[in-house]
């Protein structure tokens, strides 16, 4: 009796020691790398006096961000010994805000690709990649792998910007 006690003791405990663990990020994955910044106008009003009801109007728009977006398609390949991965992206980035006269050649949506071999990390919340800790949530862990990952972040060196992904084992 107990025996049986004991073993279904251990057995309850099993999953909860399974949960605590971290997930890792091993092999090669399909991933997605989105980054999108918040449009930002200056804009100035003036006084119309030439009328008997100094109706203010907007005299001026600025542009001070036009909204940067950046989305891509990758293959990860993640080592965990050496704690890097490698990754080949292809995708388009470009302005949000197109304001004639104002926006660049530069602004509009075009295609843009790379290549590279970053660090990164796991805890049982967070994935950090080439320096930036994001939220994660992971699924499907098998033999503590994580066959899903989901991330989100504030850009830390772009506050007006939000990156998400996701990643799925192949």
């Amino acid at each position: 009796m107990k025996k049986a006690l004991l073993l279904a003791g251990v057995a309850l405990l099993m999953p909860i020691r399974a949960m605590a663990l971290v997930p890792k990020l091993s092999g090669t994955y399909a991933m997605t790398y989105n980054e999108f910044c918040q449009v930002t106008l200056d804009i100035a009003n003036g006084t119309d006096t030439d009328s008997t009801s100094s109706q203010p109007f907007v005299a001026s728009i600025t542009t001070v961000d036009d909204g940067k977006i950046s989305v891509s398609t990758a293959t990860a390949t993640f080592t965990p010994k050496t704690g890097m991965v490698s990754l080949s992206a292809t995708g388009g980035k470009g302005s949000i805000l197109i304001v004639p006269g104002l926006s660049g050649p530069n602004e509009t949506m075009a295609p843009q690709s790379f290549s590279g071999v970053a660090p990164y990390s796991t805890t049982a919340t967070t994935f950090k990649l080439n320096g930036i800790t994001f939220d994660a949530a992971y699924g499907m862990i098998v033999l503590g792998v994580a066959k899903y990952v989901s991330f989100t972040a504030i850009d830390p060196a772009k506050p007006a910007c939000v990156i998400q992904g996701t990643a799925v084992h192949q």
